[in-house]
């Protein structure tokens, strides 16, 4: 093959512009569905949406979630996508409503933001990474001294 037919054939096996920008629009569509079931405290339809593993991982994390900040649903305010990656940045408020890494419920308000980083293989978030403020949660719920309470 010449040098201009193989060129030619890189260039047809590339995808189009068009075609990637369909694939980040996919990718992003998948998160959004992903956290509406969280929010509607179903996860059937979760293996259509997410790998054998992490869908593993999800059925455990997500009841707990919710079992914890029964009031609390998840808000997507960005979803930023490149390649295979898509980072999600959320919030939710609430009430702590139930067990939350040991601690009973005390009804106390909160207000947990974050952000989370997900890879997807063939239509399917494959992995995921959080980023939160845990620790500003256990500050809410009175498991921890606000900063200002330590320094005096």
């Amino acid at each position: 093959m010449s040098e201009t037919g193989a060129a030619a054939a890189a260039d047809a096996a590339r995808p189009s512009p068009q075609d990637s920008l369909d694939e980040l629009e996919r990718n992003k569509a998948v998160l959004r569905r992903l956290y509406e079931l969280f929010n509607t405290n179903s996860l059937d339809g979760l293996d259509d949406l997410a790998g054998p593993d992490l869908a593993a991982m999800l059925r455990g994390a997500i009841p707990r979630a919710r079992q914890a900040f029964p009031d609390a649903p998840w808000v997507v305010h960005d979803l930023i996508a490149e390649r295979d990656t898509v980072v999600m940045l959320w919030s939710r408020t609430g009430t702590h409503g139930g067990s939350y890494q040991g601690v009973e419920a005390t009804g106390r308000p909160i207000v947990q933001k974050g952000a989370r980083v997900f890879r997807l293989e063939d239509g399917k978030a494959v992995e995921t990474a959080a980023y939160g403020n845990d620790l500003e949660v256990m500050r809410q719920i009175g498991a921890m001294p606000s900063p200002s309470a330590t320094r005096a």
